[in-house]
């Protein structure tokens, strides 16, 4: 699931959240969850800011094994 939404111009927030099951016929008990939340800003009509972070948690029979990060992504148009 992905969605987005403009509250004022040049500013957005969106989120995005996975479910995976990457070996579902070797091994059933793997899964993996994605969750990804930010806003982001068009400082120029070329560069994207966002402030994002993102949650992502493996599971396996035997660990689990999470994972957090918060950083700052910038895309160039060109």
């Amino acid at each position: 699931v992905w969605g987005s939404y403009v509250f004022k111009p040049g500013y957005s927030v969106f989120g995005r959240y996975e479910q995976t099951d990457p070996s579902n016929q070797l091994n059933p008990a793997n899964e993996n969850d994605y969750l990804q939340l930010g806003v982001d800003w068009k400082a120029r009509p070329y560069l994207t800011v966002a402030l994002v972070g993102k949650q992502s948690t493996a599971k396996t029979a035997l660990q689990e094994t999470e994972t957090n990060e918060v950083g700052i992504w910038t895309q160039w148009d060109f």
